[in-house]
């Protein structure tokens, strides 16, 4: 219900079904509705999702001589699947996540969007595919294996989310963003799956002035978010007082009907960029309204984990899902600046990493007798932790600065029996991390983050708290034309060795006066180590032995949730208690 709550429909056949809750947004009559057929009845699609410039194909299609029976990019996009099949993909702009039955060859066709902005997951179970635009509903179905992957229980422990293709139950797969799958009705379990798309094929350009890159950003930044506010439906904006959401902010406040903008705020005020976003509105002519978040929103993360369907930790999926919840009261789709940071090297990790390059190359001689001082260190050293890093040498350094594997601490709270060796752990890190190996060393750790954190992190929270409510969220920055720009970028364009995101600050200044936008970056965090008080890590230790008995070390766990440590601990302490919430509401379907 929540994905749609607007219309519903099934299509039933000899060798299919195909089931749709819609969320109206373009084209709100019943010519909207889906299942969509064409050509009496010879293809079909189900589509989650959004083609931007859809209206660049109508002229070609009349010209065809194709009639609409609407105005949705739905019957756009299903034409253009009935005529050129897998081949459209390239010329789609948008969040998709598909599957286009052609019952004239007996095929079928599922795809997703370049970044993954939309969710696919899958299951093939005694000859049959599953599919669903979230996981929980797929355990309604007779799948073979719904046992925890232990592999994806370690990722978890250590990531803190599980990247696609796997997910925490063995039998249930992710496509991967950029892919499709092909096969054969008759035959659904005989699938073909490929890459339709990659990052890692965009080449770096050094020819291109600060000026060119600025005028084009700027350009490319005013189309990506002119096509993502056609809609038949209120837009608004989410307005964090950032960067990113202020560009998007002045390119949207530009249009004739300009958005609402609502920003969070906190009781704790340093986390709270409130002050900032209503100067940017202000500034702007925008209306401004302002969500609360309290302690209290502890209380909604059962529902909350239920959405995503397996153990994810982004605490600021709280702050999103609360804000969705009061923004359905103002429009059905909102913009927001997801991407920016990992695309224009907006995070301190790439400030950091730019600013001590050299003292990790350093780094490389001593690596080898790092892991001979870790047996001396006690278990909660900080410094314990960071020589497990720093162990893996300068040249894995960007893969590993973001996570928290090769932490000693995390890798012994399971028992020995649940854990996986650390070249399984981080197998899929480092196929990512080496894919790029011949970029620059922060072009490197974007395109490690696009794969290792935007997807499974960023577009998973925004995507299940905004669509909890029936919110439709769509960024400027995550338009595949701005990704293969910034792709293209050295990292002197953007990293200035003190702060990133060096293009986006000189392109706000066109927009904005500068006391407005210099503020320092604040993210969209919880203050989870304030609410993660002593009572409650008691208590958390008390319920997981109760629940959970087998999985843990005892001793670690008691380590951890019931003994004082040198280091702040409250971040592994929330992702237990969020494995915890998952096994308790959503394992047991």
């Amino acid at each position: 219900m929540h994905r749609g709550p607007d219309d519903s429909g099934q299509l039933v056949r000899e060798h299919f079904g195909l089931g749709f809750r819609r969320l109206s947004i373009i084209d709100l009559s019943q010519a909207g509705h889906q299942p969509m057929s064409i050509s009496d009845g010879a293809y079909h699609i189900v589509f989650n999702g959004e083609i931007y410039n859809y209206k660049e194909f109508l002229p070609e299609l009349s010209r065809k001589g194709v009639r609409f029976a609407g105005h949705s990019d739905t019957e756009v996009l299903l034409h253009m699947l009935s005529a050129e099949g897998k081949s459209s993909l390239s010329k789609l702009n948008g969040m998709f996540a598909f599957c286009f039955v052609d019952e004239q060859k007996g095929t079928f066709l599922i795809a997703r969007d370049r970044l993954g902005v939309k969710p696919f997951y899958y299951t093939i179970s005694n000859g049959r595919l599953f599919f669903s635009s979230e996981l929980t509903p797929l355990l309604q179905f007779p799948i073979e294996s719904l046992d925890i992957d232990l592999l994806s229980l370690n990722r978890y422990l250590h990531f803190g989310h599980i990247a696609p293709p796997q997910t925490i139950y063995k039998g249930i797969k992710k496509l991967e963003p950029g892919s499709y799958i092909e096969g054969r009705l008759q035959r659904p379990e005989d699938i073909t799956l490929k890459k339709w798309w990659s990052l890692e094929k965009i080449e770096l350009n050094h020819s291109r002035t600060e000026r060119q890159l600025l005028d084009e950003t700027d350009a490319l930044l005013d189309d990506a978010t002119k096509i993502r506010l056609i809609a038949d439906v209120p837009i608004g904006l989410f307005l964090s007082g950032g960067i990113d959401s202020s560009l998007v902010a002045c390119y949207a406040s530009r249009k004739n009907n300009k958005p609402v903008a609502l920003s969070v705020t906190f009781d704790e005020n340093e986390y709270s960029e409130l002050d900032q976003a209503k100067l940017i509105a202000k500034h702007l002519e925008l209306d401004l309204v302002t969500v609360s978040v309290r302690n209290g929103s502890l209380a909604e993360i059962p529902q909350i984990i239920s959405h995503v369907g397996e153990p994810f930790d982004d605490s600021s999926i709280v702050n999103q899902y609360n804000l969705a919840r009061e923004s359905r009261k103002y429009a059905t789709v909102f913009l927001t600046g997801d991407g920016g940071d990992e695309a224009f090297a907006g995070y301190h990790e790439y400030v950091r990493t730019f600013k001590n390059l050299n003292k990790y190359k350093f780094l490389s001689y001593v690596q080898y007798a790092l892991p001979f001082y870790d047996r001396f260190l006690p278990w909660d050293s900080n410094f314990r932790q960071q020589a497990a890093k720093l162990a893996a040498g300068y040249k894995d350094m960007g893969m590993l600065i973001r996570n928290n594997f090769r932490d000693p601490l995390i890798s012994q709270l399971l028992r020995k029996e649940y854990q996986v060796s650390d070249k399984l752990l981080e197998e899929q890190a480092q196929a990512v991390w080496n894919s790029s190996s011949e970029f620059a060393y922060i072009n490197r750790m974007q395109r490690y983050d696009y794969n290792m954190y935007l997807e499974p992190d960023v577009l998973v929270k925004v995507d299940r708290a905004t669509m909890a409510h029936s919110i439709e969220v769509r960024s400027p920055f995550l338009d595949y034309r701005l990704v293969e720009l910034a792709a293209s970028i050295p990292p002197s364009h953007n990293i200035d060795g003190h702060r990133g995101k060096m293009l986006l600050r000189n392109l706000l200044q066109r927009y904005l006066p500068k006391n407005i936008y210099e503020a320092p970056k604040r993210g969209f965090g919880l203050p989870i180590a304030q609410w993660l008080n002593k009572s409650f890590r008691e208590n958390l230790y008390d319920e997981i032995f109760a629940e959970m008995p087998n999985f843990f070390n005892h001793d670690m766990l008691v380590k951890v949730l019931k003994s004082p440590a040198r280091r702040d601990l409250s971040a592994i302490v929330w992702r237990l208690w969020i494995l915890y919430v998952w096994h308790t509401t959503c394992h047991r379907i």
